[in-house]
């Protein structure tokens, strides 16, 4: 496997996990009552926005090491426009998903940086 195939599914992994970390936060009794069906598709939109974000500015392709201003402007560009995205997909979808309004902000924020 590639290191850029690697470090693009850490990020998605990472990305999603905080997305759902977030809902968490939200609903915290999920623990005791199982997950919905709605956090799941929730997620499977995160995980698609984040992909294909990730994909365009080839952020698995980036060293972060030695990274300076431009790098720091693409990795806040592609952040905002994720989080932009979500909440836009969890306005349209908020009667069928019921999600908190919050969670796709905060989590596409969180789960980017």
């Amino acid at each position: 496997m590639s290191t850029s195939l690697m470090k693009f599914l850490i990020d998605l992994t990472l990305w999603v996990c905080g997305a759902g970390i977030t809902y968490l936060f939200r609903k915290p009794n999920l623990v005791d009552s199982g997950i919905p069906q709605s956090v799941v598709i929730y997620l499977a939109i995160s995980a698609g926005v984040m992909a294909v974000i990730s994909w365009y500015y080839h952020l698995a392709r980036q060293t972060w090491q030695h990274s300076g201003i431009p790098d720091l402007l693409i990795l806040a560009r592609a952040c905002a426009i994720a989080t932009l995205l979500l909440f836009a997909a969890g306005f349209v979808l908020q009667e069928w998903l019921k999600l908190p309004r919050t969670v796709p902000l905060v989590g596409g924020f969180w789960g980017s940086c």
